[in-house]
Parts: structure tokens; sequence; C-alpha cells
């Protein structure tokens, strides 16, 4: 039969029984209502075993009357305050003050589980030094206490910061079992933290205490209990060792400063003479470590990992090594400014409207600033337990939390009026996200479960189920229609909102993944994982597109830029990383914390980045993109694209090894134009079948980037590296004339329709527009902000189109240079341009893997193409404008319609990037180029 008391039962006529809040081995600990005063109090049950002889059974009685008697007049903020003691059948009885919190073994669990890190070293030291003045007090009153039970799970954290010391183990039991408290008396000791006195029942002394308080100090730090270390370094472990000659295994933590390794060390020693004195002269000691600056702000300590840390792995490498070692470009980041908290930072968010930030907090309390100047407009009261997560409403008048009390809760944001309570979870609510439409309210726990809430009326409206671990974190897609989640059990699920059915699940990660974003346009899905890595998915397929692998430590947010073009991971390595996507460059990395970073958001206008973290501290950042970080990335994808291209700049290469930069159809169809690598441009009669090499013609110094015919044919041009461009008559090779001007290599050329002007583009910024026949510069367009990577003129040569490094298309008018209109849909460089046959229509395809066509009257995008798995690099209408080819790094050739976007073929020869395209003027032949150091001629006519 049960001894456990049931809710609702009330005890001594005068402490009714709300609920079990605690139970261990000897017994248990309530919460209950003191009836007579109507306070919330806490009765700690010790049952008697049935075992006990009635002498035995008074024995105990006396001594729990006696130590009750005891406790009832300790005066210490520490300590709770007991009001009363009384025995019943069920068992001996203390009445004492409710303590709310988290015990330490609890939070230790739990960040170890979220963070894969213990407690810091500072952190540590405070709790130590407000144990050592209970310690103290205990010790030098006129009856001196021993507590004897001096472990994590006796000492609980307030919301306040403040350490409780509670006794727990108040039961006899007969069993001995490791991590459970035992005690012949009515003082128990648990095996790990125990002296080896007090193990063997020759008595405790205070300095039995303090062997206790070390071993504390010891698993905390290193997130090891000393029982679960490879030796085991308990007291009876160790005493076992020396009995049988061995080395004492106890061994200094790695990490930790050598005035508090000798300390803990011989705090812990066997002999209670070899340690400190009293608690009085520890905390003297602690004091003067802490004082010495031995001690750093933000150290944090480990020895050897246990089985719950990730398994060590090389030292991480970036998700793309920039070849050549190029320096990381930075980002120009303001501040930060910072608000500090009570208690530790767990979440952060801005408000729609950027003009408020909201912050969740371990106390279980929510904080609102204004942006502007930082003032806390409002706390939010409610949760009783720690606060996880916090998210604005797309409206912004309402905001919702979750918390480890198990519930969702629903705020109104001008008044912080609480407006609903909404109760489901079985276990810790960890995240919650608003559906796009703010009609949907998105949860998920450690229950293991997604739960859907109408956010009307509080209705849970159904609960996913498919994960077998904690599910850590959940959002919406923009177009509201997918959910994805993340969960300790080391995958990703998107899931159908409709019908709550699971579309996909996402493997790869190799530990519990903590955190998932989808970036604005809703094509890429970021996971963050333990295993100190951030994933790149693409949504419609779920393909792996990158791994981002450069944080030391657990990563446990992750969030997109308003504009898609920034990702931020927060990490329990106390950093904050900026990364450029698609491609995973490291943009940069924000230091200032000294703990774990919990929370990472980007203002809704993308010009600031809010971070909270465990040290208590809320920080924002102003945060912009600067020309230093353009050129910066600029010269990352050069070298890049060197290497990809093999193009370094004492390339000797011969042709047949040479990769292939571009390719161009003379007007007539009769020969075809091919640029290398290796310097050298060829020309081939395509009249006869399988094409005949007329000449070849090496007078660049650098690879040659790019070929283009006139529109008479007579004459053709070449751009290259060697920052010229050569004219060459066709017939035979001969140079007409060499064109200078550009600061930084050519990378794309074209003749205007009349064949009057040539524009070509480079690497220093700059589009410029040659006169052909005397090769005068004309006008030099500036107005990129990166690298120019192709040109094209519209079939009528009033307007040039030109594709760059900063993610845009530039329209220009040609007579006169004026820029007429930006297009600025791409989230990558823009590689490649081309204009349809009849002018209405513009292509461009970028490293974002996507073709755009847009309307050139007006420069509104017509559609969207996506399929390619990798940077888009050339594209090309067809002469009737009704098919586009597209080339890329996925080594493939695609065929789209263009009035619908369908797919109609993909071309599938080339080992290497698709560099070049070119129809042949009659339609019937697709030329394409690849760094394979092949030309394919692609017969388009159907059998």
């Amino acid at each position: 039969m049960s001894l456990l008391l049931q809710p609702g039962i009330l005890m001594h006529h005068r402490y009714r029984v709300v609920r079990l809040a605690g139970q261990g081995g000897m017994g248990a600990v309530y919460e209950a209502i003191d009836e007579t005063f109507g306070s919330t109090v806490a009765l700690k049950q010790q049952i008697v075993s049935s075992n006990l002889s009635a002498q035995q059974a008074e024995d105990l009685h006396i001594a729990f009357k006696r130590e009750a008697n005891i406790l009832h007049h300790l005066h210490h903020p520490a300590l709770p305050r007991v009001t009363d003691y009384f025995s019943h059948a069920n068992g001996q009885f203390l009445v004492m003050d409710f303590v709310h919190g988290d015990d330490l073994a609890t939070l230790l669990d739990r960040r170890l589980k979220q963070y894969a890190t213990p407690f810091p070293l500072t952190e540590v030291l405070a709790w130590a030094d407000q144990i050592l003045d209970v310690l103290h007090y205990l010790h030098t009153r006129p009856t001196p206490v021993i507590h004897r039970d001096i472990k994590p799970n006796n000492l609980k954290l307030t919301p306040q910061g403040e350490i409780i010391v509670l006794d727990l183990g108040l039961a006899k039991v007969t069993a001995v079992q490791k991590n459970q408290s035992h005690s012949g008396s009515i003082h128990a000791y648990t095996l790990p933290y125990a002296s080896l006195e007090q193990i063997q029942g020759t008595g405790t002394e205070p300095r039995s205490d303090l062997y206790s308080l070390a071993a504390t100090i010891y698993h905390l730090l290193s997130g090891i209990s000393p029982t679960d270390t490879r030796p085991p370094m308990d007291a009876m472990s160790r005493g076992a060792a020396i009995l049988f000659g061995q080395p004492d295994p106890l061994r200094p933590i790695d990490g930790l400063p050598d005035p508090m390794n000798r300390l803990l060390l011989q705090a812990l020693s066997l002999k209670p003479d070899d340690r400190p004195s009293s608690a009085a002269v520890m905390r003297d000691f602690l004091t003067m470590i802490r004082q010495s600056g031995a001690v750093s702000s933000s150290q944090t300590v480990v020895i050897s990992p246990p089985s719950v840390f990730p398994s060590s792995t090389p030292a991480p490498s970036p998700a793309r090594a920039v070849p050549g070692g190029v320096a990381r470009p930075a980002l120009q980041v303001r501040g930060p400014l910072q608000r500090e908290l009570p208690a530790r930072a767990t979440s952060v968010t801005f408000a729609p409207d950027n003009r408020t930030l909201a912050a969740s907090t371990s106390d279980g309390l929510i904080h609102l600033w204004r942006v502007s100047d930082g003032t806390l407009l409002r706390t939010l009261h409610g949760h009783p337990g720690e606060g996880f997560s916090v998210a604005f409403a797309p409206h912004g008048q309402m905001l919702a939390s979750g918390s480890a009390d198990g519930t969702v809760r629903l705020w109104r944001t001008y008044d912080g009026t609480l407006l609903q309570v909404l109760r489901g979870h079985t276990d810790e609510v960890r995240s919650v996200a608003f559906a796009p439409d703010g009609r949907t309210l998105g949860s998920g726990g450690w229950d293991r479960t997604v739960r859907l809430w109408r956010v009307s009326d509080g209705t849970l409206l159904r609960t996913l189920q498919g994960h077998s671990g904690d599910v850590w974190s959940v959002a919406f897609a923009p177009d509201g229609q997918t959910l994805a989640s993340a969960s300790g059990d080391q995958t990703v699920r998107l899931w159908n909102v409709a019908d709550g059915t699971c579309r996909r699940t996402l493997h790869g990660h190799k530990n519990w993944v903590q955190g998932v974003a989808f970036s604005p346009d809703g094509q890429t899905l970021a996971s963050a994982s333990v295993g100190k890595t951030v994933r790149l998915w693409r949504v419609s397929d779920g393909t792996l597109l990158g791994t981002l692998q450069n944080h030391s430590g657990v990563v446990t947010w992750v969030t997109f830029s308003p504009d898609g073009r920034v990702l931020a991971s927060a990490s329990g390595d106390k950093t904050v990383r900026l990364w450029n996507i698609p491609d995973g460059t490291l943009l940069e990395t924000l230091r200032g914390h000294t703990d774990v970073v919990t929370s990472v958001a980007f203002s809704p206008d993308g010009t600031m980045l809010a971070s909270a973290s465990v040290d208590n501290l809320v920080r924002l950042w102003g945060v912009a993109l600067t020309e230093a970080t353009w050129e910066g990335l600029q010269h990352a994808w050069r070298e890049r694209e060197r290497q990809e291209m093999h193009t370094p700049e004492d390339s000797e290469q011969s042709h047949s090894d040479a990769p292939v930069l571009d390719v161009a159809f003379a007007p007539d169809s009769r020969f075809l134009a091919v640029a290398a690598s290796d310097r050298k441009v060829q020309l081939w009669r395509t009249t006869d079948g399988d094409g005949t090499l007329l000449y070849t013609l090496q007078a660049h110094t650098g690879s040659v980037r790019s070929v283009a015919f006139a529109p008479d044919g007579q004459t053709f041009a070449s751009a290259a590296a060697d920052r010229t461009i050569r004219l060459w008559r066709t017939h035979d090779g001969t140079p007409i004339a060499t064109l200078r001007g550009h600061t930084d290599e050519v990378q794309r050329i074209a003749f205007s329709p009349d064949g009057y002007l040539l524009a070509s583009g480079g690497w220093d910024h700059t589009v410029r527009l040659w006169r052909v026949h005397d090769g005068a510069l004309v006008q030099t367009l500036q107005g990129h902000r990166g690298d120019v990577w192709s040109v094209a003129f519209a079939p009528d040569g009033q307007t040039l189109a030109s594709g760059s490094g900063d993610m845009t298309v530039c329209l220009w008018r040609t007579h006169d240079g004026m820029l007429l209109r930006t297009l600025q849909e791409h989230r990558h460089w823009v590689w490649c341009v081309a204009f349809s046959p009849d002018g209405t229509l513009l292509a461009s395809g970028a490293g974002d893997r996507t073709i755009r066509l847009w309307r050139v009257q007006d420069g509104t995008l017509f559609c969207t193409l996506r399929g390619h798995k990798g940077y888009v690099r050339a594209v090309a209408f067809s002469p009737d404008g009704a098919i586009l080819a597209s080339g890329a790094a996925d080594r493939t050739v695609r065929l789209w319609q263009v009035q619908s976007g369908t797919l109609l073929r993909s071309l599938e020869k080339h080992t290497g990037v698709v560099t070049s395209l070119a129809f042949a003027p009659d339609g019937h032949t697709l030329v394409s180029g690849s760094v394979d150091r092949t030309v394919q001629m692609w017969d388009l006519v159907e059998p």
C-alpha cells in the first residue's frame, strides 16, 4: 500500500495537500495550503519503515522531533523556516516554507541537455559563497548542526537568483543504491557527495559538509557526478583504490585555475584533518581566489566529456574554405547596447513594427523594452516556471510565451494583460511560433509533441506526434502551410499544417537539433544542432544544401535576416556568428557574451540583431553590410571562381586541358569561338559536322573570360583576366585593336545590335562602353557595389543590362549611361543576364540557384525558375524566344518553356560547371562550354 498522500487530503487538521512536488527513495515533498493562514507551505514526509521494531520506531520519532525543534530555531535567509512538525500513519512530517525555483541538479541536467556545457566558474563560485555562509551559520550554532547531505538536489535556486539549502533526505531505507540517500539516522547522505567518514559511519563533523560541498562544486563545474567519472572519484571508490594499493583516482579539472583546483582537491581529501578547517576558512580561500584575478568572468571549465556530451570532433572548418587564405570579410557592427536582467535570458524577439523588443528569462518573466532608447516598458508576470520562448503575433498586438510550467500564455502587448493560458503539453514548452496569418499558434515541448492552437479562443486544433525525442523548436514557413520542428531525436520534421501529416523527415544531424528557421522566401530551412553545426536544407525536396561548421560549442538558435542574405547563429561558445547565404561564408563573429548565447533575432528592418544569453544580458547590435563586407565577399568569390575554373594567373595549359569559359556563334552559324583558361581563343568552323579548328589566338596574358561576335560577323572580341579587350578580324584572326581601361579582370563583353558599341563588365565594379571602330572609351557606368559578371544589350540597343556580385541587375540607358532601374530579388551573386529576342523579358541567373524572368518595361518579376542544384552560371534564349537554356554548377543544362516556366529537358553530359551557352541562329543547335574542358553541341530538333 502506497504511503504517498493524495491531492486534497487534509493533514493535521490544517494542511491541505495541493500536489506532489518531489519524491525520493525515503519520502516525498508536497505543496500544501495552510488553511489557518491561507499560505503555501511545504510538507516534507519521512516514511517510517514497517520493518522497524517498536523501539527503533520510537527512537526515530524522538530523533525526528529533536531535529525538527533545532530546525525550527534556525534563522538564516538561505534556510527555509520550519513552522511545525507532526506524526501520522503515513509517516513523519515537517512543515516548512515552500521555496519556488529549481534545484541545481535539475538546472545542471537541463543545461547539459540544452548546451552541452556545465556552469561557468563565476556562477558556481557565487553559489558556493552563499552555501558556505549557511554552513558557517549551522556549524557555529550553540548546538552545531551538520547538514550531512549537501548535494545539487538539495540546493534550490530561486527566481531571484538566491540559493536555498534544503534537506530532502529525511527517511531511512535499508537498501544501499548508487545515487540514493541512505543512513542509519534521521540524517541522510548521498554516495557521490558523502565523505569517507560518513560512509563508514565513524562520525561526521563540520568538515564532512565541506567535503560534500567540494564534491558538489566538482559536479557543477565538470558536468560529471563523482560516481560517473572513469574511474569513479567518490570517497568510497577512492578509499577502496587506496586500500588495494592503487593511486587515488581524484584528478583536477582541466581548464580550472590552479588555485581553485588546489582548494577543491584539499576539500576532497579523504582525511578530515587535511581539509580546510572550517566553512569560514574555505569561504575566505574562495574570496581570495576571486579577488586575485585568477577567475575569468567568462570561464567555463570541463573535464573529459561524459557520455551525454557530443563526441569529440576534429577542429571545425568553414562551410566552404576560402582558397588562398583570404581574410574573412566583416560586417559593420555597432554597439552593442545591452540590458542586464535579474535572471538568465532564454529567448528574444522583435515586434513586427520594429519598436519593441521582448525577452523571456529563467525566472518566468517576460520583459518588454522600447528599442529606440532601451526603456523598459513593462514586465509580464504569470509563468511559475522558467520561460523559454517568446513570439509576437504578426499584427504585433499579442505576444505568446512558452514555459517550463507546461503552458503557453497569450498576452496583450500594449498593456501586458494575460489573455489566455493554453494547457495541453505534459512537460516543458520549449518553443512557440505564430503562423504568418496570426490565426494559428504552434508550440513544441519536452513531451515530444508539436501542438497547434487556434489563437482566437485557445482551442487545441491538433497534436502532431512522431518525434521520439524532446521538441526544442518550431517554425512556420512564410506561406503558413508547413511547420518545421527540431528534436532531440536528431531529426527535423516538416508538417502539413492543414491536416497535421508529416511531409518529410530530415536526417543528417548527429546530435540534438535545437533550432529551426525558414528563409524569408520559404525555399531554405536552417537547423541548429548540439553537434556544433548548422545545416541548410532545400525545403521542396529535403536536399541537404550545406553544413556550416565554425562554432566551437553547441548551436542553440538560428535566424535569417529579413532579406534572406544573412543567417545568424547563437552558440554555447558564447558567440553569435553571421553567415552569408546561400554559400555559407562566415561574415562576422560577435563576441561579448560571457556565457551560452540562447537566442538571436533580427529586427524586421534588418538593421539590428538582438542576442540573449545565460549571462543575464540581452545585447542589441547594429548590423549593416559595408563596402568592406562587399569587397571581402567579392574577393572570396573571385578566389573560389579561380579555383573552380582552374585559372591561376600563370596557367600554361594546352587547350585539351583547359576549362572552357565562354562560347559564341557567329551570326551566320559558320563559326564558333571558344574562350579558355589557358589564355587562348579558338575559332572553329561548324559547317562540317564535327567542326574544324581554323586557328588559335594567344595574345592575352590572362585566362580568356568572354568572346563575342559583332553583328556583321566580320569582327569578334575577346576579354580576359589581363584587364584587356581585344578585337580580331574573323576570317584570319588578325588583331585589330586592344582596349584598355578596366582596372581589374574583364568578365563579360557584348556588342550592341548595330555593332557600334561594345559593352564590358569587370571586377572593378564598372560597366564600360567602347566605340568599336576606333576603340575609344565612350562611357564608364558606375553604380554596382560588386564585381560585374555579365552584360547584355536589349535587341533595340537602347538598354543595357548588367549582373553583379552585389546581387542586383542594373538596367542602363545606353545613349547617356543613365541608370534606369535596379532589380533586387536575387539572394546571391548574379552571374548571367540575357534579353529575350523581342526585348520584353530579361533573364538573370544567380548563385541562389534560381533564374528570374523580369518584365523589361516596368522591372516587375515575371516568374522564377527553380530546379538547379548549383549556382546558375549561364542563360540564353532561343532565337524564337520560346525556350530559355540555363547552365549551372550542378553540371546540367536545362531547357525551360518561357511562358509557363515549365522544365522541358535536362541535358546531362558535362562533368563540371557549365560556364557558357549559345544557340545557333537557326535555333536547331545549342552549344555549351564547361570546366570539364569540353564543348558539347546539342541537337534540339525533335527526331
